[in-house]
């Protein structure tokens, strides 16, 4: 991301990982390594009552698609209801967004 450092000082993140993803590998570069050490919570209770900008890692049921991926799906009018809830998709298709 652009300027990753200034926005991760303004807000709080919640990361979930996509297949292949390694936290280790990315504990290997020393600005994120000292990011994550310092705004790191393990707890989403505490993560939603943080007083300042946190990062918090959340187990999901992984599927190895990108937002691109599902931009490229709706554009070529590829149903995307198995992607995301169907309240998103209602939304996208509602708001002809992607077209």
């Amino acid at each position: 991301w652009r300027d990753w450092q200034t926005i991760t000082g303004q807000v709080s993140i919640v990361v979930t990982c996509r297949p292949q993803f390694s936290l280790a590998a990315m504990e290997q570069r020393p600005a994120l390594q000292d990011y994550i050490q310092r705004a790191k919570l393990d707890d989403a209770n505490a993560f939603v009552q943080a007083s300042k900008p946190s990062l918090f890692f959340c187990s999901v049921t992984q599927l190895d698609i990108s937002a691109t991926q599902i931009r490229d799906l709706v554009n070529q009018g590829i149903s995307t209801h198995y992607l995301m809830p169907t309240s998103v998709a209602n939304y996208i298709s509602n708001n002809g967004l992607y077209h």
